[in-house]
C-alpha cells in the first residue's frame, strides 16, 4: 500500500486561513483499475460527502486510488483524480466499462476557510504522486489537517506526526 499527502497550511487575505489538504491512498503499487481490491464501506455518522461508496458496496470493489479532502474539495479531487485513472489505463470508457471513483471528505470549516475553496485539482495529483510505501505520516496533515482538535477531543492529546 502506498499513502501521499498534500497539506494546505497558511493564511490567506484577512482573518482566513488554509488548514486542509489531500491524501490518496493506493492499495498496491500496479494498475488499480486492471487489478482492483476488494472494499467496502461502513457509515460511521450518515454526514459524510462522498463519490463512489454507493458502487464500492454494490460490487465489493475499488479501482481508483481512495482519495479523501475537505468537505468543499471532493469535486476538485474527484476531477484530477479521474483525470489521472483516464491517463493510467487508456482502455477505460474504450475497451471496458467506466470508473467508479472514490473520495471522501472530512469537515474541517472549524479551522480551515472551507468557503475559500483552496482544494484545487493539482492537489490530488501531488499527493497522487507523493504516495510512497514508507511509514504513512498521520496526524494533521493531508486531508486529516484540520482535524488535529477532533483528534484531541477524542483521544484527549495531540496526534503524532
Amino acid at each position: 500500500m502506498k499513502v501521499g499527502h498534500v497539506t494546505l497550511d497558511h493564511p490567506l487575505q484577512g482573518d482566513d486561513y488554509a488548514a486542509t489538504g489531500v491524501t490518496a491512498i493506493l492499495p498496491h503499487g500496479d494498475s488499480l483499475f486492471m487489478n482492483k481490491v476488494v472494499g467496502a464501506s461502513y457509515v460511521l455518522n450518515g454526514f459524510g460527502k462522498t463519490t463512489g461508496l454507493v458502487q464500492v458496496n454494490e460490487l465489493g470493489l475499488i479501482e481508483p486510488p481512495i482519495m479523501l479532502t475537505n468537505t468543499f474539495g471532493v469535486p476538485a479531487v474527484t476531477q484530477r483524480t479521474l483525470q489521472y485513472m483516464l491517463e493510467e489505463s487508456p482502455e477505460i470508457g474504450y475497451t471496458t466499462g467506466t470508473i467508479n471513483l472514490v473520495v471522501g471528505e472530512c469537515n474541517d470549516r472549524r479551522m480551515n476557510s472551507i468557503r475559500e475553496l483552496v482544494v484545487q485539482p493539482s492537489h490530488a495529483i501531488a499527493a497522487i504522486k507523493d504516495a510512497t510505501t514508507n511509514a504513512s505520516v498521520e496526524g494533521a496533515v493531508g486531508a486529516g489537517n484540520s482535524m488535529k482538535e477532533v483528534f484531541e477531543k477524542v483521544y484527549g492529546r495531540e496526534p503524532i506526526s
